[in-house]
């Protein structure tokens, strides 16, 4: 698919397993002339975890965030070095978000297989400094309903140039 172009499989609302989709044919053998086609399926409930996660950063509310990550997290940045503990995680996160006047993750695909998610998305981010659009690949592991790890990639150069301010030493 090219960019712009509508997922031809839609991400259903939870709960609702199937979309029906009536399509017109101009049968002339006796068959009907309306098929009905199922599509689409259940968002999981990782998925639907990953997301409320991504969505709560353009709130800009900490509490909300963490609410969805264990106790003993890991985040890896991967340019930078890993930070284990939701209270390191939580340090890190709120510098984040005191940098930061606007943070927006838009997830443009995501895949889930079993209790891991990745994301591709476009974070886009302002400081003081800059902006920028940056893409993202994200990936997480999920143990009851909350993340326990988290690894983002991205390019740290073109982070670092856009927003005008290091991440490392």
């Amino acid at each position: 698919m090219g960019q712009g172009d509508k997922c031809r499989y839609p991400i259903l609302p939870i709960g609702q397993k199937t979309r029906s989709r009536r399509r017109d044919t101009n049968s002339m053998d006796g068959r009907p002339t309306t098929v009905t086609v199922k599509m689409g399926g259940t968002l999981t409930t990782n998925e639907q975890v990953v997301r409320d996660f991504c969505s709560a950063w353009l709130r800009r509310d900490l509490d909300e965030i963490l609410s969805y990550v264990t106790d003993d997290m890991i985040y890896h940045n991967i340019p930078v070095p890993v930070v284990e503990g939701r209270e390191n995680v939580a340090q890190v996160f709120k510098t984040f978000l005191d940098l930061m006047h606007h943070l927006d993750l838009e997830i443009t695909n995501l895949m889930v297989d079993g209790d891991k998610v990745f994301t591709e998305r476009i974070d886009r981010m302002t400081a003081a400094g800059g902006h920028t659009d940056l893409p993202v690949g994200g990936y997480f592991e999920l143990r009851d309903g909350k993340i326990a790890v988290m690894h983002e990639y991205f390019n740290l150069a073109t982070f670092e140039d856009q927003v005008g301010f290091k991440i490392t030493a």
